[in-house]
C-alpha cells in the first residue's frame, strides 16, 4: 500500500481512490514488482487505508530519516523551521478534531511539523487546547530531536514569555517574529548594528530587552530585539533571538 500511494503522489498532484485503483491495475506499477500483482478495486483500497495502522508509516519514516539525516542534515548552523497548518472537514466526515468558530457542522485537525529541507517530525492535533500554536508549536519543539547547534525557526504563532524563557533553559537557539506593539525593558543596544542594510531590510535597532507577559511580568531571560524597516513597503518588522552573538542581518 506504502508503494501504490507513494507512486501515485509522484505520478498527480490530486490522487482519489479511484486513481489509486487505476495506478494498481497499470503495467506501469504492476512492472515494479517481480511477482504478479492481483487488481483490487476502489472499495477495498479504502478499506485497506482505514484499517492500516499509522505507525506503518512512522515506522517508515523513522526509517527514512535515520538513514539519510546524516547526507542532507548539517548539525551545525542547521535551521529547523516549525510551523502549522489546520484541515477544515464537515463533521460528518470527522468524528473527532478541533471545533472551528461556533458552527458544530465543522471541525479541524491541526498539522504541526519541523522540516529542515525534508521534514524532521510531525505532530497531528484533534483536540481543541491544540488550536493555540503556544502550545501545539511548543510540543512539537520540545518533543523533535534538536541539538544546541541547531537554530530554531518559528512565526508569531509563539508569543507566550514563559515558551522563550523555557527555550533559553533548555540552551535552544530560536528567531521569531514578535508583535509590533510588544512590551519590553531595555537592557543595552548595539549601535553598530543601526544603518546595516541589504537588498529588502535596514536594520533600526539592536536591543537587549526584557518582555513583559500579560502579568507585567518580565522574562527571566535576556532577549535580543531587532528593529528592521522593509525598503519598498516602508512596513517595520520586529525580529526575537535568544541568540546574542548572531550577525542582526
Amino acid at each position: 500500500m506504502f508503494y501504490l500511494l507513494l507512486f501515485s503522489s509522484l505520478n498527480v498532484r490530486e490522487n482519489s481512490l479511484r486513481t489509486l485503483e487505476q495506478f494498481y491495475s497499470s503495467a506501469t506499477f504492476t512492472g515494479l514488482f517481480d511477482k504478479k500483482i492481483e487488481k483490487a478495486k476502489y472499495n477495498s483500497i479504502s478499506d485497506r487505508l482505514r484499517t492500516i495502522n499509522v505507525n506503518y508509516f512512522k515506522a517508515i519514516f523513522e526509517s527514512v530519516f535515520e538513514k539519510y539525516a546524516s547526507k542532507y542534515l548539517s548539525k551545525k548552523d542547521n535551521i529547523i523551521a516549525f510551523d502549522s497548518t489546520t484541515v477544515i472537514l464537515s463533521s460528518k466526515l470527522l468524528k473527532e478534531g478541533i471545533k472551528v468558530g461556533s458552527s458544530d457542522n465543522v471541525k479541524g485537525v491541526k498539522y504541526s511539523v519541523a522540516f529542515s529541507g525534508v521534514p524532521v517530525m510531525s505532530k497531528l492535533f484533534r483536540e481543541r487546547v491544540y488550536a493555540s500554536e503556544d502550545i501545539a508549536l511548543k510540543e512539537l519543539i520540545l518533543d523533535s530531536p534538536l541539538s544546541k547547534e541547531n537554530i530554531l525557526l518559528f512565526d508569531m504563532g509563539i508569543q507566550s514569555r514563559a515558551s522563550f524563557d523555557e527555550f533559553s533553559d533548555k540552551g535552544l537557539n530560536f528567531i521569531t517574529r514578535a508583535r509590533n506593539e510588544v512590551r519590553y525593558l531595555e537592557q543595552s543596544s548595539a549601535p553598530d548594528s543601526i544603518g546595516q542594510e541589504n537588498e529588502t531590510l535596514i536594520i533600526e535597532s539592536d536591543l537587549m530587552v526584557k518582555l513583559f507577559n500579560k502579568k507585567n511580568k518580565e522574562t527571566q531571560h535576556t532577549l535580543r530585539l531587532i528593529k528592521c524597516r522593509l525598503k519598498q513597503e516602508e512596513k517595520s518588522l520586529y525580529f526575537l533571538t535568544n541568540n546574542k552573538t548572531y550577525s542582526a542581518l
